[in-house]
């Protein structure tokens, strides 16, 4: 089987059973079942024993489980340092529209069933969503279990930046995360290698170097994909192309131009015609 690709995932949709802040006493343990769906626990204290299929793992903080139905789970607490975690029991689908219908995709998570979060970032993050989590289901509010789904897709999110980052540290993303968000609120306007480096801090030789290790894009190609997209987005709405061209930051109408035919294989104007 191939592994899937994160964009299979774009339309990630939970459904949430239960979730569980578990701060447990010595005599606390999981009696042997089967797991009727998938579960996500995150060791934050202490220390506990899972089992599945009957094989042991000896859990410590940051240990991340991620179990799948049809397997036979059972936790035995450790004496000494009885464990705390939080965990969520959920299934899932990513529903795609092709030509008009829906199609129900079950993409694999390519998470392991033990797993480790070293990244510090990342699991104060962790630490944080999960506790949102878990906080909010045993609310009564009338959105619960919408605000529980959205919370559970930003863990899963974090959780797939990790399988895919190749090992890109959680503080790195985070920053290029920030420049991201603010490419998207200030596309329109002037924006430079320094102003986005100002930004968070650093050089701007580390910035491109930093960028380009996270997306695999540099920071004026990402900038010319969010202006591309808002073009076409505008050009969609009826607005000349030189009206276009000015909103989303471009001085020049003929580089926009083709820029615009670089990233779509169309120029603005056929573009209007064809969409």
């Amino acid at each position: 089987m191939n592994s899937p690709d994160i964009n299979e995932f774009d339309s990630f949709t939970p459904h949430i059973y239960n979730t569980v802040h578990r701060i447990s006493t010595p005599k606390w343990n999981l009696p042997q079942a089967l797991m009727k769906n998938y579960n996500l626990a995150l060791i934050y204290d202490g220390e506990v024993t899972f089992s599945f299929d009957s094989k042991n793992y000896d859990l410590t903080p940051g240990s991340l489980i991620f179990s799948k139905p049809d397997v036979i789970r059972s936790a035995t607490n450790s004496l000494q340092h009885p464990v705390k975690l939080y965990a969520v029991d959920f299934i899932y689908s990513c529903p795609l529209r092709i030509e008009g219908d829906w199609k129900i995709t079950l993409p694999e998570l390519p998470f392991l069933l033990n797993d480790k979060i070293l990244d510090s970032f990342m699991l104060k993050k962790l630490i944080s969503s999960f506790h949102e989590l878990t906080k909010y289901w045993i609310s009564d509010s009338l959105d619960k279990q919408l605000k529980c789904n959205m919370l559970l897709t930003g863990i899963i999110n974090l959780l797939l930046v990790k399988a895919y980052g190749n090992d890109v540290a959680y503080d790195k993303v985070r920053k290029v995360n920030k420049l991201t968000e603010f490419m998207t609120e200030h596309y329109h306007h002037h924006i430079t290698l320094d102003t986005l480096a100002s930004n968070i801090k650093i050089s701007p030789n580390y910035l491109c170097s930093l960028f380009k290790e996270v997306t695999n894009k540099t920071p004026t190609e990402y900038l010319l994909n969010i202006r591309i997209n808002k073009a076409k987005e505008l050009l969609k709405d009826g607005l000349s192309v030189t009206e276009v061209s000015s909103v989303v930051g471009f001085n020049d109408i003929y580089y926009f131009s083709k820029c615009f035919k670089k990233y779509t294989g169309l120029s603005p104007s056929q573009y209007k015609i064809f969409y």
